[in-house]
Formats: C-alpha cells, structure tokens, sequence
C-alpha cells in the first residue's frame, strides 16, 4: 500500500464487505487434533469470529511495569504485597 493513511480505512472496508471472516474449510493440519489414534477437527474451541462494532482500546492507558527491584524474592515462600502507586508512573516514563 503507497498510502499509509488509508491503511485505518482499507481494514474498516474489508471487515466491512464481509472478507475478513474465517474460512472454516480453509484449516491448517495444526488446527487439528488425535483423539483415540485418530486424527479429528477438534470442536469449536475459542472459535469467534471479527466483531467491528467492538470498540477500540484507548491509545493512553496506564501499564503497572514492575522491574527487577520490585520483584519478590525468587525463594519467597508467602504473599509479598506490590507496591503498586510506587510502580505506575514508571509505565509512563518509558
């Protein structure tokens, strides 16, 4: 595509015309599974399919980012609290 910009436009008109639903007959062999020594399609698990009236994330959201120093001790063997206040404007910074 030479026009970045109409990037936003060309999806929102493909999910619109219809083509960019899943082609149930068009599967990949890992989609499937070995029940029994046989080789079967595996039922609709986590089968969905577009929804374009779904709302989009917002761009600014605020990610809790905890670093090394934060972490618990890997031989830690109870619930050590998180200091969460102290964490988030660290997730902005960066």
């Amino acid at each position: 595509i030479k026009f970045p910009t109409s990037h936003k436009l060309l999806i929102w008109l493909d999910d619109a015309l219809g083509y960019g639903e899943r082609e149930p007959i068009w599967r990949w062999w890992l989609d499937f599974e070995w029940v029994d020594g046989k080789l079967r399609r595996p039922a609709k698990t986590n089968e969905r399919d577009l929804r374009p009236e779904k709302p989009e994330p917002p761009l600014r959201r605020k990610i809790t980012f905890y670093d090394f120093d934060n972490a618990p001790p890997p031989d830690a063997t109870h619930a050590i609290p998180l200091r969460q206040k102290r964490n988030r404007p660290e997730a902005t910074d960066q």
